[in-house]
């Protein structure tokens, strides 16, 4: 027994070191062309007197700060819990739906049940095709609207978008706003280092020393080519998941629902509120804050979405006939 403890001691030491890799690389990829702009390209910024150097500091200024918000916005994503279910929830729920909730649940006196209670919404708006409510029968809890099993984390993650191994944790309601950032925060880095190198790199290709390994000249061209290529790369995911973020879908949703056979031609997305509604939900209300890394005054259990009212007027015909 003793020896079998060991060895899953040791097995789950590995597999978090194993986790960790993927921010390991990513933030590998940050750093090397982050160094060689800021010690190669920004220093022959420095040094050309045709600009001249203010606009050495002007580039220096703009890149530190996108760093910033780049290391604050992927930290937030690996640090903050995507969301999960309350035990309240679902102590609500089952009442609701009339199944038997244990005495443990029962005992619970939490002042987001009783407001939640209160929400005139009612239930859940998602159900199965047979029209009861979703239940895990992994974790044994009932499901919220826009909530899924992540079967690497091991356990059900409020709206959930993907779980996404290069920050080691699954991307959900709490954490999607910084893993939003992060990406768009990468792109225009990379953006922002091949446009403000880029008379840099035309000098460089021309130069004689351009093929010595470790040159200025060569460090240059590579760092500009691996960032305008990564930013090809980069820039669909981003307009990916802008799409996303305009319409209100998470990944799981524009794959498993709007492209589901069952749901036929005319699905009508319930959390499709119009573009300033739908960006207010991930980002926040107050459009000075979108693009920082915070969720300050972003209110919200990750349990209750207000429905559109396309999908509200779609339902009342059905109930009608």
């Amino acid at each position: 027994m003793a020896g079998q403890d060991d060895n899953s001691q040791y097995s789950n030491l590995l597999l978090r070191i194993v986790n960790f890799v993927p921010p390991a690389v990513v933030m590998g990829l940050i750093t090397w062309p982050h160094l060689i702009y800021v010690f190669v390209n920004l220093q022959m910024l420095f040094d050309d007197e045709a600009p001249g150097p203010m606009f050495g500091w002007i580039c220096f200024t703009i890149h530190h700060i996108l760093v910033f918000f780049l290391l604050w916005s992927f930290i937030m994503s690996i640090t903050v819990d995507p969301g999960r279910v309350p035990e309240w929830y679902a102590r609500l729920e089952m009442e609701r739906q009339g199944m038997h909730v244990p005495s443990k649940i029962m005992m619970i006196d939490d002042p987001d049940y009783k407001l939640l209670a209160e929400d005139a919404q009612g239930g859940s708006i998602e159900k199965k095709l047979d029209g009861s409510g979703r239940w895990c029968r992994k974790c044994v809890k009932v499901k919220p609207d826009r909530c899924h099993h992540c079967r690497v984390c091991q356990r059900c993650v409020l709206k959930m978008d993907h779980h996404c191994p290069w920050i080691n944790n699954c991307v959900g309601y709490y954490n999607y706003k910084y893993f939003y950032l992060f990406i768009t925060y990468a792109l225009l880095i990379l953006i922002w280092v091949s446009a403000s190198s880029f008379v840099n790199f035309l000098r460089s290709v021309a130069s004689d020393d351009v093929l010595d390994c470790g040159s200025n000249s060569m460090l240059i061209v590579i760092c500009w080519l691996y960032c305008t290529l990564f930013s090809v790369a980069l820039g669909g995911f981003v307009t990916f998941h802008t799409y996303l973020l305009l319409q209100n879908f998470t990944t799981i949703e524009l794959v498993e629902k709007k492209g589901s056979p069952a749901r036929g031609k005319s699905y009508v997305h319930p959390w499709d509120r119009k573009p300033r509604a739908n960006i207010e939900e991930s980002l926040g209300k107050n459009p000075l804050l979108w693009m920082i890394p915070t969720r300050i005054g972003m209110r919200g259990n990750g349990v209750r979405y207000i429905a559109s009212d396309d999908y509200r007027e779609m339902t009342r015909q059905n109930n009608r006939t």
